[in-house]
């Protein structure tokens, strides 16, 4: 079976369970599934994801509704593409104006998938002393992100974006509802019955 038609197959009513997650001696990561089969006489099917050079990963044995690919995902800005920091130069009035904006505007640009609070530079009593300060590195991370930050906070202080490096790569993401495995590629190999 082709990933493509596993995830066209899987879907919410088919009680499909993560049954066991391992690596393999290669480096892999195995994800064994199965799930219920209603068109198909054989009911329960098996089979195993291997995911080649995992990145990143927060699977967990348990059940599912859906799973996906995609290598256009916010999850994946972490591991490819540019990268930047968000340095501020100025005191603004309400550091904590600054923190709630920076924070809420992460939470959007990563739509859930990520912890803001990893972006930023502390914790909101550390960053508060930090914007009182009037200057130093108010974030950093995926440079379409901190490109929204500093548009978001530049009526309240002055910011400025630097480019870090860039992550070269072309990985993709498997998502199990909200659960993911950043890696490679996909390998669908056949379970036992």
């Amino acid at each position: 079976m082709e990933l493509k038609t596993l995830i066209d197959t899987v879907h919410e009513d088919l009680d499909a369970c993560l049954r066991a997650v391992s690596l393999d001696d290669a480096g892999g990561l195995r994800l064994q599934i199965e799930y219920d089969s209603l068109l198909l006489p054989e009911g329960l099917q098996r089979f195993e994801l291997r995911c080649l050079q995992p990145k990143e990963f927060n699977v967990a044995v348990g059940h599912f509704g859906s799973i996906n690919q995609s290598k256009d995902h916010v999850l994946l800005l972490d591991h490819q593409g540019p990268q930047s920091q968000l340095f501020f130069s100025s005191a603004p009035a309400s550091p904590e104006q600054v923190f709630y904006i920076a924070h809420a505007v992460l939470s959007k640009e990563l739509r859930g998938w990520r912890d803001p609070a990893t972006y930023l530079n502390g914790s909101p009593e550390v960053l508060r002393g930090h914007l009182t300060g009037g200057y130093g590195l108010l974030a950093h991370g995926p440079h379409v992100a901190m490109e929204a930050v500093a548009a978001a906070v530049s009526p309240l202080l002055t910011v400025r974006t630097v480019a870090s490096h860039s992550l070269p790569g072309t990985k993709m993401v498997l998502t199990l509802d909200r659960k993911f495995v950043i890696c490679e590629s996909v390998e669908v190999l056949p379970g036992d019955h």
